[in-house]
């Protein structure tokens, strides 16, 4: 962890680093190095990242209503400071099956022959430092209906 002393002299946790360009416009970076008192350059705060796929879909084949279930997303994540809390939130109607993991798949009921539903899913992810990253992931189901 990294703090900075404000003009009182109280420490802050820096969760957020931004420079500004000529054009006065902030911007966001990535990381941050320093060199140590043995000149070894070091990487003291890097940025919490999302990422991996933005879809996932299941299908289902009867002539009743059933229950899909998608595939799993595949997300992974960088910097930021181990260990890492995880978060789903999404459309109502669905159920997240692993709701406080990186990766999770998604799960809808009563899904009739013929019918189809969508919809968006956003992790959250949470480093031991308070910063988080989000990340949202489509989800889509259809029953294809029974064969004769």
């Amino acid at each position: 962890m990294i703090y900075v002393r404000n003009s009182s002299n109280v420490p802050k946790l820096i969760t957020d680093v931004r420079v500004r360009n000529l054009s006065n416009v902030s911007k966001p970076i990535s990381f941050i190095k320093i060199r140590d008192a043995n000149n070894v350059l070091r990487t003291v705060w890097q940025r919490l990242t999302v990422t991996g796929g933005s879809y996932v879909d299941g299908y289902g084949n009867s002539n009743s209503p059933v229950t899909i279930t998608t595939a799993g997303t595949a997300l992974s994540v960088s910097g930021g400071v181990a260990p890492f809390t995880y978060s789903w939130t999404g459309t109502a109607g669905w159920t997240i099956l692993y709701p406080s993991q990186l990766n999770t798949a998604f799960r809808r009921g009563s899904v009739a022959n013929g019918a189809s539903y969508s919809g968006t899913f956003t992790l959250t992810a949470t480093d031991a430092n308070g910063n988080t990253a989000q990340y949202s992931v489509g989800a889509y189901v259809e029953n294809l209906g029974g064969f004769s």
